[in-house]
């Protein structure tokens, strides 16, 4: 099954130091989500995996999967307000055990549009 091969390649990539983006686009009932089940049942590994589902009203915007995956990911309830959203994001950074290189600069950008995308 080649979209098996295709899932495959991109977890050998990822797991050699390039990042990998999967998406799965087909018709309702085609099996993505039993090509991913599947491929998650396979290829177990330490890895965290971020999935994030589309619906037909949310074709108005690109977006929708992406705030799903930060919300979910993030733990941002919709209640959360703009300051609460960013404070939880600055806290689960601050946890990391990589911390990351970027200059304070670039962190606060970052957080500034991951707490805009995820409100």
């Amino acid at each position: 099954m080649r979209e098996m091969e295709a899932l495959v390649h991109a977890a050998e990539q990822a797991q050699a130091g390039r990042g990998q983006i999967v998406a799965a686009m087909a018709e309702t009932g085609t099996g993505k989500l039993r090509l991913f089940f599947e491929f998650k049942v396979v290829s177990q590994s330490d890895w965290i995996v971020l999935e994030a589902f589309s619906v037909s009203h949310g074709k108005a915007s690109a977006y929708l999967p992406v705030l799903d995956l930060l919300h979910s990911y993030f733990d941002i309830k919709s209640e959360d307000d703009a300051a609460e959203t960013a404070q939880q994001l600055m806290v689960l950074a601050e946890r990391r055990e990589n911390p990351s290189t970027l200059s304070d600069e670039h962190h606060n950008r970052g957080f500034t549009l991951l707490s805009a995308l995820a409100t």
